[in-house]
């Protein structure tokens, strides 16, 4: 007879796909009709595929959509596809494309899927004549009714230390909404999340040595900015049904580990409720949705010189009713 852990965990890559979960990339989760979506990288070397996988109860899973090479139009190395839904109710994919900025498809019933649209990079053009794109764009899109936002953070046009956030009256053509510069320095901000809550904007993001979370109001003009306690890597963010923030993000505090948090967004504090059972030795953000009432996440596992990818049911409550840790 399985355990109830065993019984909850799900190996979404199986034998019959042939390809091997890429180690460079992050997966993603998402809950759309009923059905769970899961997304990640597979392949070795320029010969890999965005796949799409969905299942019913998170314990069987079936291929939806593969997304070659051609499809995938080149995504950078160390940034997966995102799963996001539009206005309509949409279930939105995306990721990074080069040399265009970001590659976006939709789908309406989870089987067919269109391409919506390919948003440009900007560049720089320095004295010598030479060209500079920005560091990393975050590849998860956020609306407001019908206002889409995107991020965009990194070493942009030679400054380090940027965020800059994008929105789109179509979801298409998008202009500068808002820059922001780290007054800690040069050090660039790597791993991005947006969240749209039902009162602010919310921006979760981290360089290799800090994490600073930032809220705006609508027109989301005017931010404020607070550090993030402990320092985390590769968050993700979710809003619970009773309002609270859990974010899912790598720590490196006696050893690298990854773990389920909640956070005060006034504060910027953490506090620590389960550890993420992943035996990855790099940071790697997981997927993190709601599902049926419960809160899922989604994350690589190394099994022997490759990987998996596994969904399991967390209770975002601490462990015996107390957290594994505060952190001042």
């Amino acid at each position: 007879m399985q355990s109830a852990r065993n019984a909850l965990l799900a190996t979404l890559l199986l034998s019959s796909l042939s390809a091997t979960v890429r180690a460079d990339f992050d997966t993603d989760l998402a809950s759309f009709k009923g059905r769970l979506f899961a997304t990640f990288v597979a392949g070795g070397g320029n010969d890999y595929a965005v796949y799409v996988l969905a299942s019913k109860d998170g314990s069987s899973w079936e291929v939806i959509k593969k997304f070659d090479n051609k499809a995938a139009a080149q995504s950078i190395v160390n940034i997966a596809p995102r799963f996001t839904f539009g206005p309509d109710g949409h279930l939105m994919l995306s990721w990074p494309a080069f040399p265009k900025g970001l590659s976006v498809w939709a789908t309406k019933d989870g089987k067919q899927w269109d391409q919506v649209t390919e948003l440009v990079r900007p560049t720089c053009q320095l004295q010598n004549g030479s060209q500079v794109v920005n560091f990393s764009p975050d590849t998860r899109l956020v609306w407001d009714n019908k206002t889409a936002f995107y991020c965009r953070t990194g070493g942009i046009c030679g400054e380090g230390g940027t965020v800059q956030i994008y929105s789109s009256q179509d979801g298409a053509e998008f202009g500068r909404h808002m820059d922001w510069m780290s007054p800690g320095g040069n050090d660039d901000y790597y791993d991005t999340t947006l969240l749209k809550t039902d009162s602010q904007l919310l921006c979760l993001t981290n360089t290799k040595y800090a994490a600073k979370l930032g809220r705006s109001k609508a027109p989301f003009k005017d931010w404020k900015w607070n550090d993030v306690v402990p320092a985390i890597r590769k968050p993700n963010l979710q809003q619970l049904p009773d309002g609270r923030l859990i974010v899912s993000a790598a720590i490196n505090q006696g050893g690298l580990r990854h773990a389920l948090f909640e956070l005060d967004a006034n504060t910027g504090k953490l506090r620590e409720l389960r550890r993420i059972p992943t035996n990855v030795t790099e940071p790697t953000r997981t997927g993190l949705t709601l599902h049926k009432g419960e809160l899922w996440v989604a994350f690589r596992v190394k099994s022997g010189n490759s990987y998996t990818v596994r969904a399991e049911r967390i209770n975002p409550r601490p462990a015996d009713g107390k957290p594994v840790a505060d952190f001042e």
